[in-house]
């Protein structure tokens, strides 16, 4: 059986699960747009598979937004680690 693991509230904070959240929607807004399955893509790699590439019809300013989406930059400031 396999169990989640479970993220002590105190080990991320509320910003990292902003930019996890913000990151998934630009993650689901790639997908949707581009009609490509992501699973069988390599993980992060967005940037190799530009949006207007493949789907012409996407305008350059939602290009745009997606990819500030994606930019997986996750800040080191979680409380537990400030100590």
């Amino acid at each position: 059986m396999i169990v989640p693991k479970v993220i002590h509230h105190r080990t991320i904070s509320w910003r990292s699960l902003a930019l996890v959240d913000i990151y998934a929607l630009g993650a689901t807004l790639h997908h949707a747009l581009t009609r490509r399955d992501p699973r069988l893509e390599p993980p992060f790699s967005f940037g190799e598979r530009p949006l207007r590439r493949i789907n012409s019809r996407v305008s350059p300013e939602l290009e745009a937004v997606v990819d500030t989406a994606l930019q997986y930059n996750l800040p080191n400031d979680s409380p537990a680690r400030s100590k």
